[in-house]
């Protein structure tokens, strides 16, 4: 939004360096996210089908000849979506692995650390 708001060339600049930041950081978080939500099964059936919204967006944006400003405002909302969507997943508690091994409680954990379980004995506790 600052292309739009601002015409200082070190603010522009400022900001694309942020927009880049935050690019640099989405790849990889977003990969892990969708790594842990997407089932490993059906993954590229659904990689895909998120590819014909991206390449619908691309076609319109060519056809429709937007300018700079409704290009960069339009990114600047699809984007800011995104994020509240990105949100809503967290908060939903989708970001988990769906392949999390089952929770250990207190008394398993206290065998664990003393070794008492994993340990093949010829002895048997009664």
């Amino acid at each position: 939004a600052t292309v739009l708001l601002t015409e200082s060339v070190s603010l522009r600049l400022l900001a694309f360096f942020v927009f880049e930041m935050c690019v640099g950081l989405y790849f990889p978080m977003m990969g892990t996210m969708k790594g842990q939500i997407v089932p490993e099964s059906k993954r590229a059936t659904i990689y895909n089908l998120y590819r014909l919204p991206l390449n619908i967006i691309v076609v319109l944006t060519l056809m429709l000849k937007l300018g700079a400003g409704m290009s960069f405002f339009i990114t600047s909302v699809m984007l800011a979506v995104a994020a509240l969507a990105q949100a809503r997943i967290i908060k939903m508690g989708g970001a988990r692995p769906t392949t999390l091994p089952a929770p250990i409680d207190e008394e398993e954990q206290t065998e664990l650390t003393a070794g008492k379980i994993g340990k093949v004995t010829d002895e048997e506790d009664p």
